[in-house]
């Protein structure tokens, strides 16, 4: 058995976004252009509805209201990046056309609910199993009222957590397959990863733990005025040297300055999270070291 090379894979992943810029902003500037607009047009307008002299519930309702349609428009525009980041980590010739919306990208949507009905059924059976060792450690009145036992809800909630969490990283190979053979293969990604489970986990958290520390440090850069005076919100707390009104102008460009850094580092995030999976399917199929793009495709100095 072949193992996965951990090191190498997180650190490829985590130089893909920046080695690889020409080639994904080519196969997936159109698609993050829409991303980019879709939901910086549904903040903007929540932004300025809330500005002024707006309540607590107005402030609550207009958040409320962004939300569901930021989480479709970013799931829609994630799934395009991600199969436009596959292909180009996997070399597929797909990944040289500019744009892209088909059964490739609805697949990648199908992922998401796939996620919610697994979570939801092993919620269910683990819900159902604590409820019978309840009954049988303490009987039926240990289900409700004055004398229920939370106990094993409690490790059955863990449990069902751990469960999940070990399904997905195992079916972590079904993007692979999803951007290269369009093909929405649960049991072939289940298969691929067999005795994998470790190494493809270890993967995935250096990578997260590395993109997140670099978001920290982008973002600890930026002046405090960026972030606590973007929304000029009654009741919200001065900053030390900051003007107690400042002009709408001032505000905008920080609003602007904000959104482009936390863009380009949730694109980098998502871009170095996708080319680890890509990377990770490659080193499974072919059980060589995958390399993370061709000298073509990446920047010359």
């Amino acid at each position: 058995m072949t193992k996965i090379p951990v090191a190498q894979i997180a650190a490829d992943s985590l130089k893909f976004p920046i080695m690889n810029v020409r080639a994904l902003a080519r196969r997936t500037g159109a698609a993050l252009g829409i991303l980019v607009i879709g939901v910086g047009a549904i903040i903007m307008t929540t932004f300025f509805s809330v500005g002024g002299e707006s309540s607590e519930s107005e402030i609550a309702t207009a958040i409320f209201l962004s939300v569901p349609v930021i989480a479709v428009v970013f799931f829609v525009g994630q799934s395009m990046l991600a199969n436009g980041a596959l292909q180009v980590v996997l070399d597929h010739p797909l990944g040289k056309t500019w744009f892209s919306f088909g059964e490739r990208e609805l697949r990648f949507l199908l992922f998401v609910p796939f996620s919610f009905g697994l979570l939801s059924a092993a919620g269910l059976v683990f819900a159902i199993v604590a409820a019978l060792l309840t009954m049988i450690t303490g009987g039926s009145s240990a289900l409700s009222g004055d004398d229920a036992n939370p106990l094993w809800f409690v490790i059955a909630g863990v449990g069902c957590f751990l469960f999940f969490f070990y399904l997905i990283v195992r079916l972590l190979p079904l993007y692979g397959f999803i951007a290269i053979e369009n093909r929405f293969a649960v049991v072939d990604a289940w298969n691929l990863s067999k005795g994998h489970f470790w190494r493809m986990l270890g993967t995935v958290l250096l990578v997260g733990l590395a993109a997140s520390l670099i978001s920290g440090v982008v973002n600890s850069a930026m002046p405090p005025t960026v972030f606590l005076s973007i929304m000029d919100v009654e009741g919200l707390p001065d900053v030390p040297g900051m003007p107690a009104e400042q002009p709408m102008a001032v505000q905008i460009l920080q609003f602007l300055i904000f959104a482009c850094v936390q863009t380009a580092v949730l694109v980098y995030s998502i871009f170095a999270n996708f080319a680890a999976y890509g990377l990770i399917f490659k080193a499974l199929r072919e059980g060589t070291t995958p390399e993370v793009a061709a000298p073509a495709n990446r920047l010359v100095d």
